[in-house]
């Protein structure tokens, strides 16, 4: 990711700024000292130079770091944003062909309104990963609730559904009678796992099908989505967890949000967890999540 020349410039106006400012303490607290020998001038001048430049350069590297981080996540929002043009165009199309159009068979009129599902699916998709970014740097997020993982595997599942079934694929879930709660938060993981099944929609093959299983192992529960699709190729998997890292495989089957893996990373991370994929190209992925039980 590149910042523009705008960033930059204000960097670097910021950065004089601040060092005339330092400059000019200096002088002031060279001037106020009261000691005679030059070279205790000299010394005292020298050791308040040096250690207001190491707090500068500090707080410069937080500053460009933060706002680095904020240019992100805009940019990733903006990208879903424009993306949602695409299903709401596709609805305005729709409601114009029924209402200019007299639809005299029941076959037509639901084949137009399964496209309106559909489209409506993804942008809940799409407004689902909006939020996921603007909770991800939310402070006040409460990841100490007690969490149903079954309960919220089932519902992310549900909501799902209709857009597998669009596509002709199955959606099957293999969930251990001995899966019960973590300490995370609910609406997250529900994200996560919304999240990992659009993507495996998103990278499918004409009929996708997707297994979500889940079971106790020890004191952790593991939760592994798999998909028959195109798969990763080798030299992406170590990076498909980057902030701005996109796998840019061929035969992609729908449009993508621009929303990286990063973010459904960062989000188990947070509730104490972690996430690993295992891919072959051609043959398909699989993302595991471990997350700690309640004890």
């Amino acid at each position: 990711m590149t910042i523009n020349k705008d960033k930059y410039s204000f960097y670097l106006v910021f950065a004089i700024l601040l060092l005339l400012l330092i400059f000019n303490i200096t002088l002031i607290l060279i001037l106020a000292y009261s000691g005679d020998d030059v070279l205790d001038r000299i010394t005292l001048y020298l050791s308040i130079t040096l250690f207001l430049i190491i707090v500068t350069i500090i707080l410069l590297c937080v500053i460009c770091k933060r706002c680095k981080n904020n240019y992100v996540r805009c940019e990733h929002i903006t990208n879903i944003i424009h993306d949602c043009k695409t299903p709401i165009a596709t609805i305005n199309i729709v409601c114009q062909t029924l209402n200019d159009t007299d639809i005299d068979s029941e076959e037509s009129l639901k084949y137009y309104s399964d496209i309106v599902k559909m489209e409506s699916s993804r942008l809940v998709v799409m407004i689902e990963n909006i939020l996921s970014l603007i909770r991800l740097n939310d402070s006040h997020i409460d990841y100490n609730q007690i969490v149903d993982v079954d309960k919220v595997i089932n519902e992310s599942a549900a909501s799902m559904n209709f857009l597998i079934d669009s596509l002709k694929g199955k959606l099957v879930l293999n969930l251990s009678s001995d899966v019960k709660y973590i300490k995370g938060n609910c609406d997250i993981l529900q994200s996560i796992i919304t999240n990992l099944i659009n993507n495996a929609i998103k990278y499918s093959k004409a009929q996708p099908k997707i297994i979500v299983s889940a079971t106790k192992v020890d004191e952790i529960i593991e939760i592994v989505i798999s998909d028959n699709g195109i798969g990763i190729k080798e030299c992406e998997l170590s990076r498909i967890f980057d902030k701005t890292y996109r796998v840019m495989s061929s035969g992609v089957s729908r449009e993508g949000t621009g929303l990286g893996l990063y973010y459904v990373k960062e989000n188990v991370e947070k509730m104490k967890g972690k996430i690993n994929v295992n891919s072959s190209f051609g043959n398909g992925s699989e993302f595991r999540i471990t997350l700690p039980i309640v004890k």
